[in-house]
């Protein structure tokens, strides 16, 4: 860890993905330890279904931010498991509604007192050492949104001195 430490911001994407790989790895072993059949990954997915109920899978990739093949493959995963149920969308036929089902429903109702202590745990961390660290994950997201890092490295490699 230290060498990436030394890195600095060459390694900023490394540090991220450590951490949340951190983080992932801790929540799944709590969530076998407490008997609960759920996998992190899926936790945004099951917040959003059961706040909009219903939603088209393009709808849950744009409110997510992730790849349409990405919420495919969960929903795939959570239908195997029977905890959402799809449909055609009767406006559209090319489009699958989806939502939670009973048991789905079920399955979120015995996580939630556990997501209520993660949801303390998490502040007591960020209060106790970063307090802004939110915020500043959301401007880094804003100025990657006006322009990427992408474009950024871009625009330096055609410089004239390069």
């Amino acid at each position: 860890m230290d060498f990436i430490k030394r890195l600095g911001t060459l390694a900023l994407g490394t540090r991220i993905k450590n951490l949340s790989e951190t983080l992932m790895r801790d929540m799944a072993r709590i969530y076998q330890e407490q008997d609960i059949d759920f996998e992190p990954r899926w936790f945004t997915f099951f917040q959003l279904m059961l706040q909009k109920n219903e939603l088209n899978v393009g709808q849950i990739a744009h409110d997510l931010n992730q790849t349409h093949p990405s919420i495919v493959q969960i929903i795939n995963i959570l239908e195997k498991k029977k905890l959402i149920i799809t449909k055609e969308d009767k406006t559209d036929h090319r489009k699958r509604l989806v939502r939670l089902s009973k048991r789905g429903k079920r399955l979120a109702e015995k996580s939630s007192p556990l997501w209520e202590i993660v949801q303390t745990v998490s502040d007591e961390v960020l209060n106790d050492s970063a307090p802004a660290l939110l915020d500043d994950i959301s401007k880094v997201e804003k100025s990657i949104a006006k322009k990427s890092i992408y474009q950024r490295i871009r625009d330096k490699l055609n410089e004239p001195d390069n």
